[in-house]
């Protein structure tokens, strides 16, 4: 049973395009927030690590590491309506569902009041708790031997200090829970190059930007970044490498250079059957071709996180014979209109988001502007190496000064005065026109 659980977390994992399920381990509701020492201004100075000096929520370890039951299904779940909301109209998408849950999930840390309920209801769960979880999962990921997925988090702070202020806590939280750095930054263009290259290292060359330009409303980034390299448990070789048509759902033939293989595992329900690859790191690649007469788009809108599972479920050891192309695939998506799909709404509301828990700003309210994602894949012969860098903006919303309105069209009083000592030097009345 066990092994079974391993395998469909493996599989959930870059399955559909990266498609997240967690690992066969159990965790226990998360204890209470510690609390917070009060808000800290973030140090000033060049871009540098941030060390916060608060204690970080208990952490799910040892005795107090539990059974749960249902939260791989919830993940699950959002992944299959994320990807269904993001899913491109006759082009080649993807998307990497832990990448945004990480990404999202350590935001909504500093989310309160209807904010964090709305994220709740989202993923499912309490967001203490899927911090919790998530911080179990990561470090199992990190933790294992010749691990093929690696993952990486990080905060960027404005360096403004008449401007914002950040809640210490959260720091810690995401340090504790994500191990997430901070930095501090001028929002420059020498922060831009800063967090490109950051992106650039932590996805292996494979995303090299995420950030074109940072405006004066950005006081903060988050960013996620998951990276993927596996070798096939069974490589191709170069005998099993052909050319043949591709045929669009338009009916248009294309070339292609494919990999003939046989599989073990089949995977079929009533509208599609397909096959699973496995890596040689615990992970495997699973492909699902709908039958003639349906659409990937009418395909994927009829998936739920529970048919999903059912096909893993239903899995059979049977002979595949097998046509893989090489392909690379390169994605961008903004996630706003899909997260409002799905229901979330006061995050990316200027004046009503509660992100209080993050920080405060003297310009106005803190607020979700942008969840931008890109992603990066490319299978071969050899394996397949796949990349996904989301990233979260806050921005803060300016008060709207009152505008107040002197039209001198009826007589008035002027003045010419020494500014210095407020001493008038001259004044008057006009009281008609010449």
């Amino acid at each position: 049973m066990r092994g079974k659980k391993r395998m469909l977390s493996a599989l959930l994992i870059l399955v559909m395009l990266a498609v997240m399920g967690l690992q066969a381990g159990c965790a226990a509701k998360a204890e209470e927030h510690a609390n917070a020492t009060g808000k800290t201004d973030v140090p000033k100075g060049e871009i540098l690590e941030l060390t916060a000096n608060a204690a970080g929520t208990p952490r799910l370890e040892g005795e107090n590491f539990k059974c749960f039951s249902g939260e791989e299904d919830n993940v699950t779940d959002f992944g299959i309506k994320l990807f269904q909301q993001t899913l491109a109209d006759g082009k080649n998408s993807m998307i990497s569902p832990l990448s945004a849950i990480l990404a999202l999930a350590m935001t909504a840390q500093g989310a309160q009041g209807e904010t964090r309920e709305e994220l709740e209801t989202l993923f499912n769960t309490d967001i203490d708790y899927l911090c919790a979880v998530l911080n179990h999962y990561q470090n199992a990921l990190m933790n294992r031997e010749n691990a093929a997925l690696a993952i990486a988090n990080s905060i960027w702070i404005r360096d403004e200090e008449d401007r914002l202020t950040v809640e210490e806590q959260f720091l810690v939280d995401s340090r504790e829970y994500f191990h997430a750095q901070a930095y501090q930054a001028a929002f420059d263009d020498e922060t831009v190059k800063a967090m490109n290259e950051w992106c650039k290292e932590k996805t292996g060359g494979m995303i090299e930007e995420i950030v074109e330009e940072l405006t004066e409303e950005q006081v903060m980034h988050l960013l996620n970044a998951v990276s993927f390299n596996a070798v096939w448990e069974k490589p191709y070789h170069s005998y099993q490498v052909g050319n043949m048509d591709f045929h669009t759902e338009s009916g248009k033939a294309q070339k292609m250079e494919a990999m003939f293989g046989e599989e073990s595992l089949y995977i079929a329900d009533e509208k599609a059957q397909g096959f699973i690859k496995p890596y040689e790191d615990g992970y495997a690649f699973m492909a699902l071709l709908p039958k003639e007469g349906v659409s990937v788009a009418d395909y994927v809108a009829s998936m739920t996180g529970e048919s999903f599972r059912a096909l893993l479920r239903n899995a059979s050891e049977e002979t595949v014979q097998t046509v893989l192309p090489k392909f690379t695939s390169e994605y961008s998506v903004e996630m706003i209109p899909a997260l409002r799909a799905l229901g979330v709404e006061l995050l990316f509301d200027d004046m009503q988001a509660d992100l209080s828990g993050l920080g405060t700003s003297t310009r106005g309210n803190l607020y979700v502007s942008a969840v931008f994602q890109k992603t990066f894949i490319t299978v071969d012969t050899e394996g397949t190496r796949a990349a996904a860098v989301t990233d979260v903006v806050t921005e803060d919303k300016a008060a709207p000064l009152e505008t107040k309105v002197v039209r001198l069209d009826r007589p008035f009083i002027y003045a010419i005065i020494d500014t210095k000592k407020n001493v008038p030097i001259f004044m008057g009345t006009v009281m008609e026109m010449a």
